[in-house]
């Protein structure tokens, strides 16, 4: 939605932006997703460092506007795999939580005696620098390794300089 507009005009459909509908039953795999988003995304960057209008009814000069993402909102898989987040199962994506596997082969977030897991949110810098380097693996398997060491891998969004992962 365009959040300038006022709250009574932000979500009729004709102020809704969809930059993606992607239908089931086939999931596009992770670099299927980022094949799909880097046209996208590079028009993000292009609107982030501003474009001009030309003249319009209330700027007949014309104006010089910037737009950013500031939300993703989709289903749970979907914006674990836009935002480089492995599965919910595994590990929380706000926090350096993760679940122990240790019973049953099943995820669990209890254990509150280790409360300096819980709570403390994720660095993004750290999260963006890993993504850039599990881009540089060269093959699936290592890929897989870096993945289950940092709990990261790269998405197209972070090309976009202010895109936070923990909070969109």
């Amino acid at each position: 939605v365009i959040c300038n507009l006022p709250r009574s005009e932000r979500f009729k459909v004709s102020n809704i932006i969809t930059l993606a509908v992607i239908p089931r039953p086939n999931e596009p795999k992770l670099h299927q997703l980022n094949h799909y988003l880097a046209p996208v995304i590079d028009q993000f960057i292009e609107l982030w460092e501003g474009i001009n209008l030309f003249s319009t009814y209330k700027n007949p000069a014309g104006k010089h506007i910037r737009a950013a993402i500031i939300c993703c909102t989709c289903d749970i898989p979907a914006v674990r795999k836009l935002c480089d987040h492995i599965s919910a199962r595994v590990a929380c994506h706000r926090c350096q939580k993760l679940a122990d596997f240790t019973i049953v082969n099943q995820p669990n977030f209890g254990g509150f005696d280790n409360m300096e897991q819980w709570f403390v949110s994720r660095n993004v810098e750290k999260m963006r620098n890993s993504a850039v380097l599990w881009k540089e693996c060269k093959t699936e398997d290592a890929r897989k390794k870096y993945v289950s060491e940092t709990l990261v891998r790269w998405s197209e969004m972070y090309r976009l300089p202010y895109f936070d992962p923990v909070q969109f």
